[in-house]
């Protein structure tokens, strides 16, 4: 892809599409799913956004088609309807009473970002979730004649093993936090932000034992070579937005490190085991002094 294509999200979403049955498949089954891949699933009732948000909107939107093209990658068209702020109540009602995580403020749901009104971490929220929306998607459909599975195959660095396992689902939304930091950090730059979002705290990461985990590859693999440092971070990067395993495998070069990242969830505990596995202590002191002081 090039840097003068823009792409809808349809188009994003429908090239990549598989659909694999031994039934057989309603042709017009089907073609409903391929018409309207990305159908609203949980029926909220959205809060009509203000002027400010619609601004916020936009100036992130530009942020994350500015990267892509960094990156001579296609732009890719917010479709805005896709975005929903909720209200607290909302949020609790149709979409946390079904996750595993209480604290949760927002959600990515098939190409649909949902994030509350009036969260403390509201700009942060909201552009970890875009970053979902413009990283790399792939949708897999199986239809059968008593079943169907209708999921996310990979999205971003993270891959759907076909059972209920997802590999490098921790290191994808430790790459996916670290990259909101960067598009904030750009947006907070740009002119037309409204001045209510300009006081964003980017010290503050959820997902950090993640990082950290992420933090300690990119130093093991560069040492103290910036270009190196650069490489992995380009690498990173480029397999967050393009599903390409190449990318993968030049920052995880070896099959036991590979296999230890992509078995890390995202949990504390998750990234700790995974410290463990990579056999540094100062590493596992770190990820127990971040949930000591979240504590």
């Amino acid at each position: 892809m090039t840097n003068s294509k823009t792409v809808s999200w349809k188009d994003k979403w429908n090239y990549k599409i598989e659909i694999k049955s031994r039934e057989k498949i309603d042709s017009s089954d089907v073609d409903a799913m391929r018409d309207n891949p990305t159908a609203e699933i949980y029926t909220v009732r959205d809060l009509k956004p203000t002027r400010d948000e619609i601004a916020l909107i936009r100036v992130l939107a530009q942020a994350y088609n500015d990267l892509l093209r960094s990156l001579n990658y296609a732009t890719i068209k917010l479709v805005h309807d896709n975005v929903h702020i909720l209200s607290e109540a909302e949020f609790k009602k149709k979409i946390l009473c079904s996750s595993p995580r209480p604290s949760l403020a927002a959600l990515f749901s098939f190409c649909h970002c949902y994030v509350v009104r009036g969260s403390n971490r509201f700009v942060l929220e909201l552009a970890h979730e875009l970053c979902h929306y413009y990283g790399y998607f792939k949708l897999g459909v199986n239809i059968g004649a008593t079943r169907r599975e209708f999921g996310a195959k990979r999205m971003g660095l993270a891959v759907n093993l076909d059972t209920e396992a997802v590999a490098f689902v921790g290191f994808n939304e430790a790459m996916t936090e670290l990259i909101t930091h960067q598009v904030v950090e750009v947006a907070l730059k740009n002119s037309l932000l409204p001045s209510k979002y300009k006081t964003v705290d980017l010290r503050s990461h959820t997902y950090e034992s993640n990082i950290a985990i992420l933090d300690y590859i990119g130093k093991k693999a560069s040492g103290t070579d910036s270009a190196k440092e650069s490489l992995f971070w380009s690498n990173l990067m480029r397999a967050y937005f393009t599903g390409n395993h190449k990318y993968m495998r030049c920052v995880l070069n070896n099959d036991l490190l590979w296999a230890v990242v992509a078995g890390m969830g995202c949990r504390d505990e998750d990234a700790l085991r995974t410290a463990y596995a990579l056999g540094s202590r100062a590493l596992m002191n770190r990820i127990k002094k971040i949930n000591t002081e979240v504590e």
